[in-house]
């Protein structure tokens, strides 16, 4: 059922997306593959190991590992943590966390502020990007319009988020600014697709 309302969410917003009118042009970025939201942290502390965790809220009795860095050498990091920051606004309700181990120890970071205390300085695209992801934003990969560039020492990140799930199901453009501290700014909004009569379940 979990997998059925998966495909259904992906095809909804994926019909959207390929039909949407955008008339907005924000310049030129440096584009963005799946792999660059994960991929480029840079942890405040040096950790022997660490991996973000994936998780449907409708079973938290299995997670998915999305990425890692490192040699996993603790025992018992297998441990569930049922609790993360969720990233969805749709009834398919999805969470990250943080595992990471320093000389042994296990830490799990499950909530929002926690997630910026192991960042630090949000000072990589790779943060940047993962931060707009814990708030919801989807991207648009591998498009030069559509991507991320630093400005001033900030990010800016072009990217699009369901605002609306149900009359009306609703997708808008944003121009986001990240700072060091994980603050984002909305520089741009604009409507790029929208259905008066349809919801997302």
């Amino acid at each position: 059922m979990i997998m059925k309302r998966l495909l259904i969410f992906i095809v909804a917003v994926t019909i959207l997306i390929s039909c949407e009118k955008d008339g907005s042009d924000y310049g030129v970025f440096t584009p963005i593959s799946e792999e660059d939201v994960y991929n480029d942290l840079s942890p405040v502390s040096d950790y022997n190991y660490y991996e973000i965790r994936n998780y449907y809220c409708h079973d938290v009795t299995s997670y998915t590992v999305i990425a890692s860095h490192g040699i996993n050498t603790s025992i018992g990091t297998n441990d569930e943590k049922n609790e993360g920051i969720v990233y969805t606004n749709t009834d398919l309700c999805m969470f990250n966390n943080i595992m990471s181990v320093k000389d042994d120890q296990v830490t799990f970071w499950t909530t929002y502020d926690q997630i910026l205390e192991f960042l630090g300085a949000i000072d990589t695209e790779g943060e940047a990007l993962f931060i707009a992801h814990l708030n919801g934003y989807e991207f648009f990969y591998n498009d030069e319009k559509n991507g991320i560039r630093k400005v001033n020492g900030s990010y800016q990140v072009s990217a699009s988020k369901l605002v609306s799930v149900c009359t009306p199901v609703e997708i808008d453009k944003f121009l986001l600014q990240i700072d060091s501290s994980g603050k984002i700014s909305v520089l741009d909004q604009q409507v790029i697709e929208r259905n008066a009569n349809a919801c997302i379940k």
